[in-house]
Formats: structure tokens, C-alpha cells, sequence
């Protein structure tokens, strides 16, 4: 049954495994009478999902860290993976697990994040409230051989590495130079 002011507004009639439960949430709890900011009834799901937008470096870079706040009580779990792309049409597969804040996947100018929301209960629910991606792109460059002394008509095969600020090889970029 639903009270509004005292006077009754609904009744609901449903069959339920589990106890339902109701939250209110109000700013000002000495308020009388109360304000009631937001109510949430009923049960959390078992599992679910989130697909964050797509983020654009401007350039291939190394996505490097993945920093996140979130809250996960007992029986409930989030499980994060990465993808990346030089050209927002061919992707990566999907990471692993992400076990730490390090990003594994290959360097990109794109990059895409999922979450996967887990819980045994349906009382309780994992909450994410921010993530934080870092990434660093090309900030040295090593060319191999170094010095290279040709004679006249001679060609030479050249390699060329970048490397982020954190040492880390940058890959898929494409080098031109000229003699």
C-alpha cells in the first residue's frame, strides 16, 4: 500500500521470493515534515552491464591507467575491460579483466571501456561512481641504425621507436623522414 499525506494512493499486488524493500533519501534529515529527494523501491537485478562512450585521444597514444571509485559490498562484484582503436572502425578484442589500474590494451588514438555489474543478492548492488583514464602519447623516438654512414647509391633499412614518458612502446604510428 502507497500513503501520500496519510491518504492512501495505490496498492500493489505482486508475489515476491524475497522481502522488498524501500529507500528514501532526503538532504535535510531534521526536515518536518520530510522532503523526499528520491525513493527507490524494490529489488536490484542479478547482473548487468554499462558501455562508456567512445574517447578520442586526437592521436595514438597509450592508454595507460585506469583509475576507478567504486563500492562493492559482499556477494557483489564489477568486472572492467578495455578496447582500442587507431581509427574508431577496427577494434581490439576486449581485455582481460582489468586486475589492477593498468590498461593492457594495445596503444590507439580511440578507447572504450565496459563494465560488468555482478551480485548474488538481490538486495544488494554494486555501485560505480567515476572512472579516470590516463594517457600519454609519443614523447621520444629512436632510430635504428644510428649513425648510419652510406656510400653514394648505397640504401639502408631504418627502424624507428616511440616511446610515451612512461618508457612504454607506442605502437601503429606511421614514420616519414627524408634525407
Amino acid at each position: 500500500r502507497i500513503y501520500l499525506d496519510g491518504n492512501l494512493r495505490g496498492t500493489l499486488t505482486a508475489t515476491t521470493v524475497v522481502t522488498s524493500w524501500a529507500w528514501l533519501y532526503h538532504r535535510d534529515p531534521g526536515a518536518n515534515p520530510m522532503q523526499v529527494d528520491w525513493v527507490r523501491a524494490g529489488q536490484y537485478p542479478l547482473g548487468g552491464g554499462y558501455l562508456a562512450c567512445v574517447q578520442d585521444a586526437g592521436g595514438i597514444v597509450n592508454w595507460s591507467n585506469f583509475n576507478r571509485t567504486a563500492t562493492t559490498p559482499a556477494n557483489t562484484s564489477l568486472i572492467y575491460r578495455t578496447r582500442t582503436s587507431p581509427d574508431g572502425a577496427a577494434w581490439s578484442s576486449w581485455s582481460d579483466p582489468l586486475t589492477s589500474t593498468l590498461i593492457t590494451s594495445p596503444s590507439g588514438r580511440y578507447f572504450q571501456y565496459q563494465v560488468e555489474f555482478g551480485n548474488t543478492t538481490p538486495l544488494r548492488s554494486p555501485e560505480l561512481q567515476q572512472v579516470v583514464v590516463n594517457y600519454f602519447g609519443p614523447t621520444s623516438v629512436f632510430i635504428a641504425p644510428d649513425p648510419a654512414i652510406l656510400d653514394p647509391g648505397a640504401s639502408q633499412q631504418f627502424t624507428a621507436q616511440a616511446l610515451d614518458s612512461n618508457s612504454r612502446p607506442v605502437t601503429g604510428l606511421t614514420y616519414t623522414w627524408s634525407l
